[in-house]
């Protein structure tokens, strides 16, 4: 008799396994990177909670995120796109080499408002950047990076502010440090150590909150330039399915123990919205960014 039970609970448990419904979440940076934990933690949860899909990560990394995009869109099984607000970025930058917003829709608000800092080992000051005749600044071509680079040449009319690109803001942050370029933009988070050991000086942090703000030095520009992070889906998912994944992926957010403590190293601000305000704050997104981004390509 005990026999028998054993076998039907492994078929039973086998059977469960079986039909429940892989869903990858597709992360397009570094893997190792704490945004990526935001990802990871939300799996973790969605997979303790509920046994109708099995959640796990999948790395797509490469240009900017749109080979994630496009990985996702043309998946034949269902497949969530989690990226920061670059998502909005690329596509402006680059047309025709990545991907369209309208294809998507959203499908959960993570966090939101983690802010990017200007830093320098050569220069304390946005008044000696200024004073420069050339500044060169590590940064990431379209996305955020971009933006807060392009924002901050508005306000250095009379110096040459120089672009360089780099993979990551791992690397760019790291010649920063060493001094092999002027400038850097990273975020908060990841630099804070950096600026806490006095390796490297913060000119300035996008956002409103923290003290060495743009935008407490009453400088303008900065204040929405910061990293909103969200996932998505294709369009042509059900809209039913979008939302039992919605609400299986928001119970776990509110859920994980985890998550509280890797937003905060982040300065980003827990989001717990339903689905009708999930639409509506995409769609203000979805709005404001073209239109500061194509303020700052006309400067």
């Amino acid at each position: 008799m005990k026999k028998k039970l054993l076998a039907i609970t492994l078929t039973l448990l086998s059977w469960s396994v079986y039909s429940a419904q892989s869903v990858a979440i597709v992360w397009p940076f570094a893997v190792g990177s704490n945004q990526a934990n935001f990802v990871r933690a939300i799996i973790d949860e969605a997979n303790r909670s509920q046994s109708k899909y099995v959640f796990y990560l999948e790395n797509k990394p490469g240009a900017g995120g749109s080979i994630a995009a496009n990985y996702v869109l043309n998946s034949s099984t269902p497949a969530i796109l989690s990226m920061s607000s670059s998502f909005f970025m690329r596509p402006f930058f680059y047309p025709n080499e990545s991907y369209n917003i309208s294809d998507f829709q959203p499908l959960l608000i993570e966090c939101t408002g983690s802010p990017l800092a200007v830093i320098s080992s050569r220069y304390k000051s946005l008044s000696e950047l200024k004073k420069a005749q050339r500044i060169t600044i590590g940064m990431q071509n379209g996305g955020i990076t971009e933006a807060v680079s392009r924002e901050l040449k508005t306000k250095l009319p009379n110096t040459e502010l120089e672009f360089i690109p780099y993979p990551n803001s791992v690397v760019s942050t790291q010649d920063a440090v060493a001094g092999h370029i002027d400038a850097s933009v990273d975020f908060l988070g990841d630099i804070i150590s950096w600026a806490d050991a006095e390796k490297i000086n913060i000119i300035g942090i996008s956002g409103r909150v923290t003290n060495k703000s743009f935008y407490k030095q009453g400088v303008t520009g900065f204040e929405d330039i910061v990293g909103n992070y969200q996932m998505v889906v294709s369009n042509k998912m059900p809209g039913t399915m979008v939302n039992e994944l919605h609400t299986i992926l928001t119970d776990a957010s509110k859920r994980s123990l985890k998550l509280p403590e890797l937003y905060a190293k982040d300065y980003c601000t827990p989001a717990s919205l339903d689905m009708n305000q999930t639409k509506d704050l995409f769609a203000s997104w979805s709005k404001y960014w073209p239109e500061k981004l194509n303020s700052l390509k006309q400067q």
